[in-house]
């Protein structure tokens, strides 16, 4: 049923999660990629929309591999815009302004970093906000 498999891919994204933090990347990823198509066959954007960050989080941090994480942060703040989930707009946005910065694509990582700003502002969260600044004062936006 739809419930059972929004509980199935919640759980694999939460054991993506624990893989992750844990070292065991192959399994973070495989993790994801199973949600991720538990969230597609259930039409499920914001599930997916977390799962491609999460993906993209494994692609940068420990594949070293930018240009597919730019892909799926790409996609996921796509989704995050369609969704209206400002929480979620805002880290990936400051994820593609670090990407941007770490290109030399200066013009496209101070608008990304404007974006992250606007949202996570937006979201009324405040450790969002701090977040969101953090990780974009570290890169000199």
């Amino acid at each position: 049923s739809e419930q059972d498999n929004l509980g199935r891919a919640n759980t694999l994204q939460s054991l993506g999660d624990l893989e992750s933090r844990t070292g065991d990347v192959a399994g973070a990823r495989e993790r994801y990629q199973e949600a991720l198509k538990l969230y597609e066959s259930e039409q499920d954007n914001l599930g997916r929309a977390n799962a491609l960050q999460s993906l993209g989080d494994v692609a940068l941090s420990h594949d070293g591999d930018p240009a597919t994480a730019f892909g799926f942060f790409t996609e996921a703040a796509r989704l995050f815009t369609a969704e209206q989930n400002a929480n979620g707009f805002a880290q990936v946005c400051a994820r593609l302004a670090f990407l941007w910065k770490a290109a030399d694509r200066d013009a496209e990582a101070a608008e990304a970093a404007t974006r992250a700003r606007q949202a996570a502002s937006a979201s009324g969260l405040a450790p969002l906000v701090d977040w969101v600044e953090s990780m974009l004062t570290r890169v000199g936006l």
